[in-house]
């Protein structure tokens, strides 16, 4: 495979598909850790010391990774389709 990209392209083949990942990466980023940071501070107040900070944090990490991944693996499919 990447000896025919480097064949029919050249170098710059490879670079192909790049701003489309990093595009999403960045998405992906941002939404993550806007999300946890809000959930980590509504679990902990809606929680309020009854449940140990570390489970609080999981479950507001488990719970931003999940609606992360429905923005990411979306976007991740039309970059695939393009």
């Amino acid at each position: 495979m990447a000896n025919k990209i480097y064949q029919k392209e050249g170098v710059i083949g490879f670079g192909r598909g790049f701003s489309a990942a990093f595009y999403g990466s960045v998405i992906y980023g941002f939404t993550y850790f806007c999300i946890y940071k809000i959930l980590k501070t509504k679990f902990k107040d809606y929680f309020d010391g009854a449940v140990d900070l570390a489970i609080v944090y999981l479950l507001a990490s488990f719970t931003t990774e999940v609606l992360s991944l429905s923005v990411q693996y979306p976007f991740d499919l039309i970059k695939c389709r393009l």
